[in-house]
């Protein structure tokens, strides 16, 4: 567990001590300039609602918040502030693994979330808002994937993006259904 009075205060921490297949519970409220990779499979997820990742300063891996190299399963956390030295930063980086991604929030970082190529990943997006990302280069994203087995997005909005756009897809297969997108 994640939070006030909790076993671990960061979920950086938290991850460090985890094992392969563990789930992190993180408590609702802001964890602000908490970066972390996963390593290992794992899932993450936010309890009495949504606790916010807050990115205050430049992210020191030059990449996002969050990186993935591994399956993970993340519910229910917002993600703000990504920035990085090359303006490319993002609430999630995928690097290789699944990644599925339900009931979370990503606002004003240079990118939602942002995928590796790895053919064999398979990503899902799922009842989840994209709201006011990108740098305003109009090379920055929402939602860039690159090639990948499948991105699916189901029951999510995107809205004002910054010059950017919402969903790139270099996936082999995209499937988006019930999804809102307004600019």
């Amino acid at each position: 567990w994640v939070g006030p009075g909790e076993s671990f205060s960061t979920l950086s921490g938290a991850i460090g001590a985890s094992q392969a297949g563990d789930t992190i519970f993180i408590r609702a409220g802001v964890y602000a300039n908490d970066f972390a990779s996963i390593d290992h499979p794992l899932s993450i997820i936010g309890v009495d609602g949504m606790a916010h990742l807050a990115a205050s300063t430049q992210i020191g891996n030059g990449k996002a918040i969050l990186v993935t190299n591994a399956d993970t399963v993340i519910e229910n956390l917002e993600f703000s502030g990504a920035t990085v030295a090359d303006r490319n930063g993002a609430g999630i980086r995928q690097q290789s693994g699944d990644l599925t991604v339900r009931n979370s929030y990503f606002h004003n970082n240079e990118n939602g979330i942002l995928s590796a190529s790895n053919p064999a990943s398979q990503i899902v997006i799922e009842n989840s808002t994209f709201d006011q990302n990108g740098n305003g280069t109009n090379l920055t994203h929402q939602l860039y994937i690159g090639h990948v087995e499948s991105l699916t997005v189901t029951d999510s909005t995107f809205t004002e993006a910054h010059d950017v756009t919402h969903i790139q897809s270099r996936a082999f297969s995209t499937t988006v259904t019930n999804s809102t997108f307004d600019d």
